[in-house]
Formats: structure tokens, C-alpha cells, sequence
């Protein structure tokens, strides 16, 4: 592909140079001349004769149109497409993957490249903030100079890199340093009302208005539901007024935040958990029949704009209903959905899907103009970015009106060199029934497999109740497709083969314990023989080649902090089969007469769960042992 820029302003060329070099295209004469206009709304192309004129409303969407330039190479053709608006994506980098600035810059690449207009950095602690030496200190945090090179490079391609902090919860990692407890209320919540509390805030919001250009920062306050109950009761006695007490830090945050120019947004929940005086943990749920709390109503701040998020129900009549109850107190509403990365190795591409179907008519009916994806990493961050690709691409494509299979495969093969079809399938690696995704969702619960069965351990088989033998032919099969997309060399490859090493490592170990702990009470030291001399060690094999690709995988993406609870972990893994070989090789041979942990019943994770369920556990402690980790 060639292209000829020379009529192009200047401002696109730096962003076009960039992809050049990502896609493998060239410029000069005799390429398609390319011309560039404003438009009002969303983007479009028009080519024809060797010549195309890009129309964008917003520079990110230049790129977006330019995109269709390289799918649609050597062909006339006309395209328009609309726009939300704001389209953002929020990456989680407190939960062990603080994003690198190489990760962070192909990424932009494919923002620009997909429609999405904005990104957000959600960071908790992970700010150099000099004043406080302890923030973030081993855990990815950002350095002034690093953010801004990161916000000069989203910039080239006209992306809008957003701060995105909590000044109220989620601050566990703070904590765990004395030198915050004097702004420590209770357990992740910070001491409301406290001046030492206002002074690191302000120092936090401070440090982002020199680290980003932007004027938009996301503040949090979320799921605070333990607030007022800790240091500040001992302090102040009980206070039934928590209307009172949220909107006070509420205000004293905006004070800040006004001090620096920001405009804040936030995470909505605990609006309506004060302001309703609903105590259910589940955000959003309870509202029916209650009348918002008439301080709130009347001294609510206009100037904030209020985030709502859900990630979990498929009904658009839910959201409408939600989105009326935060248009009572403001008009400034966005919207937050979730590509589900938050519960293993593989993300879940089709519940994704199945809940965006539903936000996508809510939002586009309730005139939402600023829609934010969030790629949260519950359970430790072991689910890389760029495996929900394909949720993306599919969120982008349907508020812009488009979405079909042919579309998305065509945008995809364009963009990451793969098809969108392909791209969703590196969730099949959960699945080991052919059911196992439909009922995921309808269900509406997260089947992760691959991460509870690699963390089983062999000997206490804490999950072997849910293990059966079809197990071992489904990760066979599953780990074949995964090679196969792999080995076609897109963009994400990596990803794939990451995946494909751990499918063959769970298809041997998926039924190990159940197999050791079944031979062990039939008294079949033969079969135990054969396992320590030729299973277990075919499995340590393949988790080592998982492991080691993983590895890779996570350093192209991440920084190197947050690994080291990989290497833990997996460790653990390697250390219990290397316990469970010796073991067995200790009573095969008389040196021991039992093995106690086999004797133990297997049960079911959970009582109301049944034997051979496929079942969503996302904890590595829990998942591992029943004693204290």
C-alpha cells in the first residue's frame, strides 16, 4: 500500500508515519492522494480515482476513517459512519499489570485505529507523588516524565489520555504503609473530613494536572460502603448522616479539582446507596419504590458528571431505568460498561457481547454521548488487554451503527490481522462443554476452567469435585484452534500461543489430582507408578513452556511489576508437583504408608454447587490450599 500525503496537514503526518512503520505501508507519488475535512459528526470516506477525502469531527476519528482507506485499498468506495461522541476505554493497572509505555502505545494504535477517542488510566496509588514516597512505591506506579511522554504520544493520534484515580475507596495498597493511617478510616475507605486527608488528595490531583493535558480526570468514589464506620467514628461518635458526610468530601474533592482546572467525573454507585439509603452491595439494585434523598437532590454539585457503570445484566430495561434515576440529579451522565477480563487468563468475549447488546440501545435511546469500556483485573491481573480485542472492536462497531459479522471481520482483518471471528474465540479456551458458553450466559456467571484447574492442587484437590474426564479432550481441542490462530501471525498472536501452551498444560493436569487420589484408594500402586514416572512429568513439561510464554506475553504488555505475583503463583504450582512426585515415589516404594491429603473427601467448592459443575472461582489462595496463605 502506498499513499500520498503531501495536501494532508501537517498534524496527521507524525500519527500516519507511526502506523506506517505498525502496518507496513509506504507514501509517496503515484499513491492515493489523500485530503482531510472537518465534519460535524463522526467520520467518513470518499475514493474514487486513486484520490480520498477523510472527514472526521474529532482528530482520533481522522485515524478511524484512514482505517478504511487501508481495508478498502485499491478500491473506489464511500463510507459514513456515526459517532457517540466520547468513546473511552479504561485499562485497570492496579492489579498487578501497570501497563508499559510499549504496551500503552500499540494500544493507541488500535484505539485510533477502532473509533475510541479516549483512555483512561486507572491507577488507585500509582502516581510518583514526591510528597508521599510510599504511593505506589513496587507497583508499576508512574513517574511525572513517563505520563507525560505517554500523553504527548495518545496526542499524535488524537487521543485523549484521562487520569483516573479514587479519592474516597479502593485504596488498599496505601494502607499497608503506616504512614497513611492517619487518613485511614477503615479497611480501603480514607478518613473523610480529616485535613491530612484534603492535603494528599490535593497533592495527588496536583501531581495529575502537570502529568496530563487533559482537563478530565475520573475520581472515583465507588462502592465506599463501609464509610464513616471506622476511625472516623471513633473520632466523632456515630454520624446517621452519611448524606451529609459524603457530599462534604464530595464538595472538598471538587474544590480541589476546580483548583487545578479539572472536570470531574464519577463512579455513581454510592449516589444512590446514600441517597436512597439502599445497604444491598450490588450497585444499582433496590432503587424501585425510593425517593432520592432530598438533601442530595438539592445540593447535589452540576458541575460533576456522574458515571454510571454496570457489567452484568442483559435487559435494556434496566438501563433505561437507571439512566431516569441519574437524570433527576444531573444531566451530566455518562456511561461505563466492561469487557469481562476480570475473572481468569481468557477474557469472555460472548457475555461481553450478550450485555453490550442490551447498553448499546439504552444508550443511543437515552442520548448518552460518552461511553467508557473498562478492562478491570480482578483475581491479579492475569488477563492481558489485548485478549478482548475483538469486545472492542465489537462495542466501537455497534454505536457507530454497524456490528455485523462481515463488517467486524472485515474491520478486524484490517486492524489486527486477524478476523473478528477469530479474535473472539480465544475465550473457547473455557469452553469444555459444548454448552459451556451459552449457559455462561445465561447463567450470567463466568466460567474460568483454565485458571481453577491450573491452580488445583494435586494433592489437597481442593477443586477435583468439579473435575471430569471429557476435560481432557476439551483443552486438547481447545488448545489445537488456539495454535491455529496463532500460527496465522496477526497482531495478537502472542496472545494465542500464550493460551495454547496453557490449554496443553491443562489437559494434563485438569484430571491429575482426581486420577492420583482415585488410584490411591483403589491401592493401585502401578497406575501411582506410572503417574509419578510419566503424567506428572509430561505436566511439569508444559507448564513450563506456559509459563515461559506467558511470561513474554505479559512483558510486551505490562511493566515487570506485578509478575512477581505470577511467579508466586506459579512457583506454587511448580513446587506442589514436584511434592506430589515425590510423595507418591515415597509410598509406591514403602517409605510412607499414607498419603493423608487423598483421603480427604472431595467436595464441591460451595454447598449449593454440584459435583462435574463448571464454575467461575477466581482465587489463587482459596483455589490452592484450605490452610492460611
Amino acid at each position: 500500500m502506498k499513499f500520498d500525503i503531501r495536501n494532508l496537514d501537517e498534524r496527521f503526518r507524525e500519527g500516519l508515519e507511526t502506523l506506517s512503520s505498525f502496518y507496513g505501508f509506504s507514501f509517496g507519488e503515484g499513491g492515493v492522494k489523500i485530503t482531510a475535512e472537518t465534519c460535524e459528526e463522526g467520520y467518513g470516506v470518499d475514493c474514487k480515482g486513486g484520490a480520498a477525502v477523510v472527514r472526521y469531527s474529532q482528530k482520533a476519528l481522522f485515524f478511524t476513517g484512514f482505517s478504511y482507506l487501508m481495508q478498502n485499498y485499491g478500491k473506489d468506495f464511500s463510507v459514513r459512519k456515526t459517532h457517540i461522541g466520547r468513546l473511552g476505554i479504561m485499562r485497570d493497572c492496579a492489579r498487578n499489570g501497570s501497563l508499559a509505555e510499549k504496551g500503552f502505545r500499540e494500544f493507541i494504535v488500535y484505539c485510533a485505529m477502532m473509533g475510541y477517542t479516549y483512555f483512561e488510566l486507572y491507577g488507585e496509588d500509582l502516581l510518583e507523588v514526591p510528597e508521599y514516597p510510599y504511593l505506589g512505591v513496587n507497583r508499576g506506579r508512574y513517574s511525572k516524565a513517563e505520563l507525560r511522554r505517554m500523553d504527548e504520544y495518545a496526542q499524535t493520534f488524537g487521543v485523549e489520555l484521562v487520569p483516573c484515580i479514587q479519592t474516597l475507596a479502593h485504596l488498599p495498597h496505601i494502607f499497608r504503609h503506616d504512614a497513611f493511617a492517619p487518613i485511614n478510616d477503615m479497611q480501603d475507605i480514607l478518613l473523610v473530613g480529616e485535613e491530612k486527608t484534603y492535603e494528599f488528595l490535593d497533592a495527588v490531583i496536583k501531581f495529575c494536572s502537570e502529568a496530563f493535558t487533559s482537563r478530565r480526570i475520573n475520581i472515583g468514589m465507588d462502592e465506599a460502603h463501609m464509610l464513616g464506620l471506622g476511625q472516623y467514628m471513633a473520632k466523632n461518635g456515630y454520624d446517621p448522616d452519611r448524606t451529609g458526610m459524603f457530599l462534604k468530601h464530595l464538595n472538598r474533592v471538587l474544590e480541589i479539582c476546580r483548583k487545578y482546572g479539572f472536570k470531574p467525573a464519577m463512579w455513581s454507585d454510592m449516589i444512590f446507596k446514600i441517597g436512597l439509603d439502599i445497604h444491598i452491595p450490588q450497585s444499582y439494585i433496590g432503587m424501585e419504590g425510593k425517593t432520592m434523598n432530598k438533601t442530595f437532590v438539592e445540593n447535589f454539585p452540576k458541575d460533576v458528571t456522574l458515571i454510571f457503570w454496570d457489567y452484568y445484566n442483559f435487559e435494556q430495561e434496566f438501563y433505561d431505568g437507571v439512566f431516569e434515576r441519574h437524570f433527576e440529579l444531573t444531566d451530566n451522565v455518562a456511561f461505563a460498561g466492561g469487557v469481562w477480563t476480570w475473572h481468569g487468563f481468557s477474557p469472555y468475549n460472548t457475555m461481553t457481547e450478550a450485555i453490550v447488546e442490551a447498553q448499546t440501545k439504552s444508550i443511543l435511546k437515552n442520548s448518552c454521548k460518552d461511553v467508557l469500556m473498562t478492562a478491570w483485573g480482578d483475581g491479579g491481573g492475569e488477563c492481558l488487554l489485548m485478549t478482548a480485542a475483538s469486545s472492542f472492536l465489537f462495542t466501537a462497531e455497534k454505536l457507530s451503527g454497524g456490528g455485523s459479522v462481515d463488517e467486524l471481520n472485515a474491520r478486524a482483518l484490517t486492524i489486527f490481522g486477524n478476523t473478528y471471528e477469530e479474535l473472539r474465540s480465544i475465550e473457547l479456551i473455557e469452553r469444555t462443554r459444548e454448552d459451556s458458553i451459552e449457559n455462561t450466559v445465561k447463567t450470567k456467571h463466568g466460567n474460568n476452567p483454565s485458571k481453577y484447574l491450573l491452580y488445583n492442587d494435586p494433592l489437597c484437590g481442593v477443586l477435583d469435585a468439579h473435575v471430569y474426564p471429557e476435560l481432557k479432550e476439551a483443552f486438547a481441542r481447545n488448545a489445537e484452534h488456539l495454535k491455529l490462530v496463532a500460527d496465522k501471525k496477526g497482531k495478537l498472536a502472542r496472545y494465542f500461543e500464550s493460551l495454547h501452551y496453557l490449554a496443553r498444560c491443562v489437559e494434563v493436569k485438569a484430571t491429575l489430582g482426581k486420577d492420583i487420589a482415585a488410584a490411591y484408594l483403589a491401592g493401585d500402586k502401578k497406575k501411582l507408578a506410572k503417574i509419578a514416572l510419566e503424567i506428572i512429568p509430561e505436566c511439569q513439561v508444559r507448564f513450563e513452556q506456559f509459563a515461559n510464554s506467558y511470561r513474554q506475553t505479559w512483558l510486551a504488555e505490562n511493566k515487570s511489576f506485578g509478575i512477581e505475583v505470577t511467579d508466586i503463583r506459579f512457583g506454587t504450582v511448580k513446587k506442589r508437583l514436584e511434592h506430589a512426585k515425590k510423595r507418591i515415589e515415597e509410598f509406591v516404594a514403602g517409605k510412607t504408608e499414607r498419603i493423608e491429603e487423598l483421603e480427604q473427601k472431595r467436595l464441591p467448592i460451595a454447598s449449593f454447587m454440584q459435583e462435574k459443575e463448571d464454575i467461575g472461582y477466581n482465587s489463587f489462595s482459596w483455589n490452592t490450599t484450605c490452610s492460611f496463605i
